[in-house]
């Protein structure tokens, strides 16, 4: 079970006045039996708080909130060089991203703070910084890979990266060679694969 205690606390001000603040904190034990205890301004905050936590209980969904205050720089660089999945060109890449697209705006943020909200408006940033929507597409993926491995090790309960809207990369737009350049082609291919005569063709096209 968990409870919401009121706690009152008086200060005294620059002025010699006294000031009383008030917090509500939710205090609860684990599975293993630890106390643990969080604080809130608001009453509403303070059990909303409770109920989720007496859900996630008895649900066995409950994570120490204390292992999602890491840093999140701390936790993804160790992470890219366990990495071993990777080929080293692959890893290279991720490393190259995650340093100078996600650690920028994310590294100092505690992984639990981070959310949907917070990455997709880092994704209009990035758009706005001139990246292309494929850069920005390869920033969510290594973000979204690295916050998945922390709910692996339970330290978050949910991968905020996952239903973030992504840009769309434009498909390039074909070139079809002229019947100059496809003559040029034809001419530096080797003897046996040209063919012969005036009337040879070339991927369907008479050439000569």
């Amino acid at each position: 079970m968990a409870y919401v205690d009121r706690v009152e606390r008086t200060s005294t001000t620059v002025g010699g006045k006294d000031r009383k603040t008030v917090r509500y904190r939710v205090r609860y034990r684990d599975g293993a039996g630890q106390e643990h205890a969080e604080s809130f301004v608001r009453a509403l905050d303070a059990e909303r708080r409770r109920a989720e936590i007496e859900m996630q209980l008895q649900e066995g969904r409950w994570l120490d909130p204390r292992r999602g205050d890491m840093p999140f720089r701390q936790w993804a660089e160790p992470w890219v060089q366990t990495r071993h999945d990777l080929r080293p060109t692959t890893r290279a890449r991720l490393e190259t991203t995650m340093a100078k697209q996600v650690l920028p705006t994310c590294g100092d943020v505690p992984l639990r703070r981070i959310n949907s909200a917070r990455i997709a408006e880092w994704v209009q940033e990035l758009m706005g910084h001139g990246y292309s929507a494929a850069t920005v597409r390869k920033a969510v993926f290594a973000l979204r890979q690295c916050l998945q491995a922390a709910v692996d090790d339970r330290r978050i309960s949910f991968n905020a990266a996952i239903r973030v809207n992504l840009p769309t990369e434009r498909a390039k737009t074909p070139h079809f060679l002229t019947q100059r350049e496809l003559e040029r082609l034809v001419d530096a291919m080797p003897d046996q694969l040209q063919g012969s005569g005036p009337g040879r063709r070339v991927c369907g096209t008479s050439v000569g």
